[in-house]
Order: C-alpha cells, then structure tokens, then sequence
C-alpha cells in the first residue's frame, strides 16, 4: 500500500493525477538548498546502476527524521540513518530540509532511480514532505534539480502544483 501511495504521490508531482485515480499529497519543506551532509563510502553513487546497499552513507549529524511515521493513509513511513521507506538515503541536508534517496533495483517504476524530497522542519512530532522530483538517472541529476515546493499551505496544496504534502505523525 505505500509503494501505491508513493506512486500516487510522484503521479502528483507530475500532474498526472488523473491517471493514477487518486492524488496524494507530498509532505515537505520549500528549501532549495541542495548541499549534501552525507555521501556514500562506497564508491559514486551518482551512477543509475548503483546498487550498493543502503548503509554506506556517513553524516556529519544524524538524520533528523529518524523513526516511524504514521500517514494519513493508514500506512506507516519507516526511516532509518541509511533508508526512507526501503529507498537508499544517498545524501541528505537536515538545515536545507532535502534528501535524495536511490530506489531500489527491484522498484517495478523507477529501478535504480533518484528522487529528491524535501520536508517541513518536525513540530509537535510531525512533519510534512513532498517528492517533488523524482526518476532521475544519476544523483547529480536529483540534486541539479531546481523543483521545489510551496509550504505556505501543506494540508492543502503546493506539492507538486495544487496537490497537499504528506503530512506523518510520529509513532
């Protein structure tokens, strides 16, 4: 169920809704800054074909969203130091709010692909966030991207257009 509501969500981004029958929302942040605090040890993680395990990121500071996150779809959102929701955290920027994370190789959409999500700063253990690119073929190219997202109104739009952010709750 959250990889369909993840689909549904990167649908969103796209204006794509209508295809994908249902429109959620992306949960996040308007920062654009894209500087890293974490890079893989093993090796370019800018390449599509990069399939090293989740685990090989360092960090100057720990992740701040750490932990497992209720949506408002009835599924929960796990994040660790090295994955979001089983996607690689191939870099990430706690003061920017953005991460880029690699899917897996057994993503039925986007093997191997990067995204590039942003987030809201957690308040009363919650946080919004958006993917608001996502399918690209290199991690340079997830973090050249210059989407973004407007915060201003995350119960109710500026995901990826006029779609909400996905707002999660600690659990």
């Amino acid at each position: 169920m959250n990889k369909i509501m993840n689909i549904f969500s990167r649908f969103a981004v796209l204006g794509l809704v209508g295809l994908a029958v249902s429109a959620t929302g992306c949960d996040s942040g308007t920062s654009t800054s894209t500087s890293s605090a974490a890079k893989s040890d093993a090796g370019d993680t800018s390449s599509a074909g990069d399939t090293s395990s989740a685990g090989d990121s360092t960090s100057a500071g720990a992740f701040e969203l750490i932990g497992t996150w209720a949506t408002p779809y009835g599924t929960d959102d796990v994040i660790t130091q090295t994955t979001w929701n089983g996607a690689k955290l191939a870099e990430y920027d706690n003061a920017g709010n953005v991460a880029y994370t690699q899917e897996p190789a057994t993503d039925p959409y986007n093997p191997n692909k990067f995204n590039k999500i942003i987030w809201t700063e957690p308040k009363n253990n919650a946080f919004y966030y958006c993917m608001v690119d996502y399918g690209k073929d290199t991690l340079d190219l997830a973090k050249a991207s210059t989407l973004t997202a407007d915060a201003s109104a995350p119960d109710t739009a500026g995901c990826g257009g006029a779609f909400a952010w996905t707002k999660v709750t600690k659990k």
